[in-house]
């Protein structure tokens, strides 16, 4: 997708995403540019009079909002290309079978607990041909798929676990899994023991930080207890992968 949108349009989407108080510092982080690449395409765009500065920051004009419009046909118009033209050459996508299913019966596809599920429901806009027999709960192959799966990514709420001369682990905040959590996860000794202090053993904690992204990418809404020291680097990760999140601390 990179290769797809250009960095000006990524940072026009931004403005328009958080005008007037878009920070430059911010864009930079997302998307892994330097804060002087940020500023010459914000020079360039005003150039081009598709956003305008004004007392309190930047904003995109009609010309900027149309841009953004015309592009986004044009990214619409690859996913098409993409469905058509890759993923209806893979021979199949492996799922779960969400009920008894029988070779060359139609499945709907979707995620299911940040899982790919194939079932007869009518749950989904994508489908596909089984291409076997599978008991529910069995792994099946799906051919010639059409539509999108669709998979809104999870929702991650981030503790930060001060230093131990502030609080450290002892900071008192409690979740209940299976209400609007999905996973628990810690990040950094501080984290862990702040999680088995206040809500037993996480869920991951070995390589959780990319645990917490890929989770949450796949729909699950994460509860994070994070060291002090590592946030930031999870943020990013997070930012990157256009996730939704939501840190508390005691600041």
């Amino acid at each position: 997708m990179d290769d797809v949108i250009d960095t000006k349009l990524k940072i026009l989407v931004e403005v328009a995403r958080n005008q007037p108080g878009v920070k430059q510092t911010n864009i930079a982080r997302k998307f892994g540019i330097t804060p002087q690449a940020v500023s010459e395409s914000i020079k360039t765009l005003k150039e081009d009079g598709l956003i305008k500065e004004g007392e309190e920051g930047y904003y995109v004009t009609m010309e900027g909002v149309q841009k953004i419009i015309d592009q986004s046909e044009s990214v619409k118009s690859f996913y098409k290309d993409v469905q058509k033209n890759v993923l209806n050459k893979i021979p199949y996508f492996t799922a779960i079978a969400a009920t008894e299913i029988e070779e060359g019966m139609e499945v709907n596809l979707y995620m299911d607990g940040g899982l790919l599920k194939a079932g007869c429901s009518g749950e989904g806009s994508a489908r596909g041909i089984a291409t076997s027999n599978a008991s529910k709960g069995d792994e099946v192959n799906v051919k010639d798929i059409s539509g999108i799966i669709d998979m809104d990514p999870g929702e991650v709420i981030v503790v930060k676990v001060p230093p131990k001369q502030e609080g450290g682990s002892d900071i008192g905040y409690e979740v209940k899994v299976g209400e609007q959590i999905d996973l628990t996860a810690a990040i950094g000794l501080p984290g862990l023991v702040a999680m088995r202090k206040n809500n037993g053993e996480p869920d991951l904690f070995f390589g959780a930080k990319n645990g917490v992204v890929h989770a949450a990418s796949h729909g699950l809404s994460v509860f994070v207890f994070c060291s002090h020291n590592e946030v930031q680097e999870l943020l990013e990760s997070l930012e990157e992968s256009n996730i939704e999140y939501t840190v508390l601390d005691n600041d």
